[in-house]
């Protein structure tokens, strides 16, 4: 045999062994990066908060719901994570922690990367393929936001480093949105919901107000991030429905009412503070994502604490809506609006519209409950100020915990009319269930 055939052979067999070692999925690891690479914790949080920023400003102005808009700001916060973990040496990736996160790009050890750059990167593609589609001037939002920190990114960065940066984020947003394009949001945007009649069940829900679609009603079926399945965390009713004056539920009804006819100058404030309309503002779960980014301007956050605090709170607000919305459509109460213009008042308004979807359990209360548990976990007990709603209401409101503000938020609900005081409280209880879930799912230390 040939020294020629020989060698040739031997590179064949080299090129086998490249290739099918390049194809095996792995995931990202934080070991062996350059040594000259400038690390996560070494950069401000300052491209972070102003992508997380104008992500809230898209769901309102795009008019999201508030299940979808805790969707968008799970991946949105993923997004980042997945971008800048390499560079936190003591970190892990997501990959196998959360469910069906089986694979991510692994980075390439022999170059450094700009991590702000990736993270740019890779939040631009996943933000866009979370929203689907955008208004075009909503769009040039994005692409503005996107090329100013690209011009920054490239005044400070090498331009090898600037290019491999480029191409790490544009592989992590892609692995994450085929990720996402199986969570099973796309197979619910063709089912078609036919609400429940209430002839012989007095307990189910009526839509009421111009809002008569129902909102989500199969949301229960998306894939949880952190959660077993969508009712791992459900926390159940013990007040039976019944019309009877002296029963518990008539009394919580007529509770929720004789409040609505003394409302103080502050329950009205709390009220309004909390509202969070779709359409108007970031929604419930952008409230809280809003108070993500004071802390993290407040605190002076690096980049891989704010890629912390902002994956905990998207997972924790994704899974509370699937939690809730699961048990919503479920359970199928009627909201109070409809019990006491039944049952106590026919005139009856509530001080704020209520919402088209049942009552069961409170949205605003799963939703507060799982982040004030996530928050406190990582942060703990601290007291901070709320302007959420500065610019459009005036209003501003401070706290002792993550937990005081969480009941606040729930309490509101009831204030405005919208909720019974049972939906409030199991709703809250159920939110902390879903933040330990995702406490309990997340290991971000090696």
């Amino acid at each position: 045999m040939s020294r020629n055939f020989i060698s040739r052979i031997s590179a064949l067999a080299l090129l086998i062994s490249f290739v099918l070692t390049s194809c095996q999925p792995e995931t990202i690891t934080n070991e062996d990066s350059p040594v000259d690479e400038k690390k996560t914790e070494k950069y401000s949080a300052d491209v972070a908060v102003r992508w997380m920023d104008l992500t809230m400003n898209l769901v309102r102005l795009e008019g999201k719901n508030p299940p979808q808009a805790s969707r968008i700001y799970a991946y949105t916060a993923l997004a980042l994570y997945e971008g800048v973990v390499p560079g936190m040496p003591n970190n892990r990736s997501m990959v196998k922690q959360l469910n069906g996160l089986n694979y991510l790009p692994s980075r390439n050890k022999n170059k450094a990367y700009d991590f702000p750059t990736v993270a740019n990167k890779s939040i631009r593609d996943v933000l866009l393929s979370a929203f689907g589609t955008l208004q075009p001037q909503n769009q040039a939002k994005v692409d503005s936001l996107y090329n100013v920190i690209v011009g920054e990114r490239i005044a400070e960065t090498a331009v090898p480093i600037y290019q491999a940066s480029v191409s790490f984020g544009a592989a992590v947003g892609a692995a994450i949105n085929s990720y996402m394009s199986f969570d099973n949001f796309t197979q619910t945007r063709s089912m078609v919901y036919t609400v429940p009649s209430r002839v012989g069940n007095p307990q189910f829900w009526a839509p009421t107000g111009a809002a008569t679609t129902p909102a989500e009603p199969f949301w229960g079926q998306l894939r949880p991030f952190c959660m077993a399945d969508a009712q791992s965390c459900y926390f159940p009713s013990s007040i039976p429905f019944d019309i009877n004056p002296s029963s518990a539920f008539y009394i919580q009804a007529n509770n929720v009412y004789n409040i609505s006819l003394n409302l103080t100058q502050e329950q009205k404030n709390i009220a309004s503070f909390w509202a969070d309309n779709p359409g108007q503002t970031a929604t419930p779960p952008g409230h809280w994502v809003s108070i993500c980014n004071q802390i993290a301007k407040e605190k002076e956050m690096n980049l891989e604490e704010a890629s912390e605090i902002y994956l905990l709170t998207g997972l924790a607000v994704a899974d509370a809506f699937i939690s809730c919305w699961e048990a919503k459509y479920r359970i199928n109460l009627l909201r109070p609006q409809t019990y006491i213009r039944e049952n106590i008042d026919a005139n009856w308004t509530p001080f704020l519209p209520t919402p088209p979807f049942p009552e069961y359990t409170s949205g605003h209360s799963v939703c507060s409950g799982a982040v004030s548990e996530v928050l406190t976990q990582l942060l703990g007990n601290q007291a901070f100020t709320d302007s959420t709603a500065f610019r459009s209401k005036g209003l501003v409101r401070s706290f002792n915990s993550f937990y005081e503000a969480a009941d606040e938020a729930a309490l509101s609900r009831l204030y405005g009319g919208i909720h019974y005081q049972e939906g409030i409280s199991n709703g809250v209880a159920q939110g902390y269930l879903v933040g330990k879930s995702v406490m309990n799912r997340i290991r971000f230390r090696k």
